[in-house]
């Protein structure tokens, strides 16, 4: 939400207004003396001594005809978008790069008129943010993905995978369950389809195996695509909590997903012989005998049900942010081969569910205590069981990030596992914490989640400051007492 009082933002939309104008009257002049001289070359020697400027312009009003200006005005639209959007009470539905298009199809148009009033400017301006919405549209998307595939026709790995697995609004289906759903709708004329987007999307569809479906309410198309990608994301993240990443590694959505490309095409050269191999692999995602839900927990399968049907929405809380960060972190790490890395990964995601302020000192301690909080049951023994535990975890992470260990280093290989359960658990607490925050409380924001920890934390206060010593007498350089 913007600072600036009203008199302040107008008077930085004139401002931006008036840079946008003084790069078009810039470029006027160089227009006017290339006339009138017959030379191009003086525009040439600007953009020579400004690259910057270079393909930037905005519109004449009622037509694409180019309005040549300065990046300086660009730089000024954008500012004016952001701004408006803002200001605007439903700003996490609106699109600023839509609103910047709309400015440099129009804004002229307040030049041409005259408008000299400053209210009226503004309320030009915001006319605009009214001109994005109408376009605002509520989209269904079907993504294909990677997800679960069957394992060998052996006892241990039967019955197979489901044919459908929902996480609240998000649904996987095996793609010929989505395919022959999708030609009964349009059968019944319940859809309309045209058939050679569907040619295409079948091309990927068989590839990838699955089909991840969510509905995105009425906002900004470019919005929309991305809240989409971004809660189909999260509930694959969420499968990887669910079954562990030694069964879950290459799930994903194919498109967005930081993963290797797992298909090698090489000539060789053997004593002057040249040959040509190629590997990869023929099946992928998750390798689980049955329904991978089946050990979940009601409880959990609804927090995070929860969790997705927030994320419908651009108005989130806090919690919800955090969560949502804490699941990428996990879900990125499972796409590294690093052992280091994959560490440090994990570590930003119990970092960002656990970092509430800026300290001083104890940053380590307070680490170790919330994850403790969130990866026990509560139960004393259990507790510092996970204290001790996120310590050597913190190290490991530190010992990457300070350069006293590889990346590589058969130390972090070995505890690796250790890192990622331990993440695993406290993230599966945190699904609970977000109910609690969120649902049941309706106080998610920063200092209801501080407050939490710090109330939760009473309960073993005797218990942490022992720990707290201990670690201190036996790591006295450490980022314990930082």
């Amino acid at each position: 939400m913007s600072t600036l009082n009203h008199e302040e933002s107008i008077r930085a939309y004139v401002e931006d207004y008036e840079c946008l104008i003084a790069g078009i009257e810039y470029f006027l002049q160089l227009h006017q003396q290339v006339a009138r001289d017959r030379n191009i070359e003086v525009i040439r020697r600007h953009y020579d001594l400004n690259p910057e400027d270079k393909l930037c312009h905005i519109y004449r009003p009622g037509s694409r005809e180019m309005v040549h200006c300065r990046r300086s005005g660009i730089d000024a639209i954008h500012r004016t978008a952001l701004r408006l959007v803002n200001e605007a009470t439903n700003r996490p539905d609106l699109s600023s790069k839509r609103i910047s298009e709309i400015i440099s199809e129009r804004i002229l148009q307040v030049a041409f008129d005259g408008v000299t009033d400053d209210e009226e400017f503004v309320k030009i301006l915001k006319s605009y943010v009214v001109l994005s919405e109408a376009e605002h549209v509520k989209v269904s998307y079907h993504f294909p993905c990677v997800l679960l595939h069957v394992g060998p026709n052996v006892p241990n790995f039967e019955p197979p995978p489901p044919d459908e697995i929902v996480l609240g609004p998000v649904k996987f289906r095996r793609f010929p369950v989505f395919l022959n759903g999708i030609n009964r709708e349009v059968e019944l004329g319940e859809k309309h389809l045209d058939d050679n987007a569907l040619k295409l999307f079948v091309e990927h569809g068989e590839k990838r195996g699955w089909v991840a479906s969510v509905q995105i309410p009425s906002c900004a198309p470019d919005v929309s695509r991305q809240r989409a990608e971004e809660i189909v994301e999260t509930a694959i993240n969420l499968l990887k909590i669910f079954i562990g990443l030694r069964h879950g590694k290459s799930m994903r959505l194919p498109h967005t997903a930081p993963s290797r490309n797992r298909e090698t095409c090489v000539l060789s050269e053997v004593d002057s012989n040249i040959k040509w191999t190629w590997q990869g692999r023929r099946l992928e995602g998750a390798l689980v005998a049955g329904d991978p839900m089946v050990g979940v927990p009601e409880a959990l399968r609804k927090f995070a049900a929860h969790l997705l049907t927030k994320s419908l929405s651009g108005d989130r809380s806090e919690m919800t942010n955090r969560l949502l960060d804490a699941l990428r972190w996990f879900g990125d790490a499972s796409f590294e081969e690093s052992s280091g890395v994959q560490i440090v990964k994990w570590i930003a995601a119990l970092e960002r569910l656990t970092t509430t302020e800026r300290r001083d000192k104890g940053i380590t301690h307070n680490f170790c205590m919330r994850v403790a909080l969130l990866a026990s049951s509560l139960k004393r023994g259990d507790v510092e069981r996970v204290y001790k535990d996120a310590r050597i975890a913190y190290q490991l992470r530190s010992d990457v990030m300070h350069g006293s260990r590889s990346q590589n280093d058969e130390h972090l290989v070995m505890n690796a596992g250790f890192v990622h359960d331990l993440t695993r658990t406290a993230i599966l607490g945190s699904l609970a914490v977000h109910n609690l925050l969120d649902a049941r409380m309706g106080d998610a924001r920063l200092a209801g989640i501080a407050r939490f920890y710090d109330q939760s934390a009473l309960r073993f206060e005797p218990l942490f400051k022992r720990l707290q010593g201990e670690f201190r007498k036996q790591f006295p350089q450490s980022t314990l007492s930082r």
